[in-house]
């Protein structure tokens, strides 16, 4: 009887069925998860650079291509392939204005043939500087410059 409650009562849980990792993409954000757990989420309006990152480890003749996203203090990243949605979030980083499909596929021959590099593909413009206005003096003079 023992034997049969613990065998009852001792049995570990199932393990989650494992996931591929996910990018999940909207009109504000894209997110990736693993295992259905949110990782990493960007706002499309916050990033400021993508690049492909190809890394390569040789002894196991292994080489993978990963988007980075940067912004506004957030790092993003994921496999350019080899990750559920990875077809609508390309689409929508392909759409970036300026994004650079030569340089996308420099990063996609260089994966190919196992060459680590980084590959910018797209980067926002500079923005103006912010307006300060002038400093005044009590006569309302600008005291910018003033010596």
């Amino acid at each position: 009887m023992w034997g049969a409650l613990k065998k009852l009562f001792g049995r570990s849980p199932a393990p989650p069925d494992p996931r591929p990792p996910e990018v999940v993409v909207d009109a504000g954000t894209a997110e990736v998860r693993f295992n259905g757990v949110p990782q990493w989420r960007i706002e499309w309006s916050a990033i400021r650079e993508v690049v492909v990152e190809v890394t390569v480890v040789e002894e196991v003749g292994y080489s993978e291509a990963f988007w980075q996203l940067a912004g506004a203090g957030v790092d993003f990243g994921c496999p350019v392939e080899l990750v559920a949605g990875a077809d609508e979030f390309n689409a929508r980083v392909f759409s970036l204005p300026g994004f650079d499909h030569e340089s996308y596929r420099r990063a996609r021959e260089a994966e190919a043939v196992g060459r680590p590099g980084r590959f910018v593909c797209w980067q926002a413009a500079v923005a103006d500087p912010p307006y300060v206005p002038p400093t005044l003096n009590k006569n309302n003079e600008s005291v910018h410059g003033a010596d």
